[in-house]
């Protein structure tokens, strides 16, 4: 069974990350769950705690939004070995973020609220053996 030993989950709505947080428990398939509430505090993380297999990455949040923390993760020469995942809370603007974002740095754009079957997707994807 694939495993994904760390993931950061990105996000400031309370709800959302309780959701995320569940599904991924839920699998069974991730060790480490850490999150961070907006780009700068996620930043910082990177830095010096948190060495993540998948990122999950809301776009709309306080201080350093997702696509500022896309810049920044870049600016910094970041190891591109973390599986970016963006977010998206409505099916509506998908395609809008396809557009934007830089697709050398995020793997893929999921639609809000994560589910057990897209938890386990992703471990399947990205995880280890």
């Amino acid at each position: 069974m694939k495993r994904v030993q760390s993931v950061l989950i990105i996000d400031d709505s309370e709800s959302d990350l309780f959701l995320t947080r569940h599904h991924l428990m839920e699998c069974g398939h991730y060790e480490a769950i850490h999150t961070e509430e907006d780009g700068s505090s996620a930043l910082e993380a990177l830095d010096g705690r948190v060495d993540p297999d998948i990122i999950l990455l809301d776009l709309n949040m306080p201080r350093l939004n997702g696509f500022e923390f896309l810049e920044e993760y870049k600016l910094r020469n970041r190891p591109s070995q973390s599986a970016i995942i963006v977010m998206a809370h409505s099916p509506d603007i998908i395609d809008e973020i396809r557009q934007k974002i830089d697709f050398t740095l995020v793997r893929d754009v999921i639609l809000k609220p994560l589910t057990k079957e897209i938890a386990i997707e992703l471990a399947l994807r990205f995880g280890r053996l």
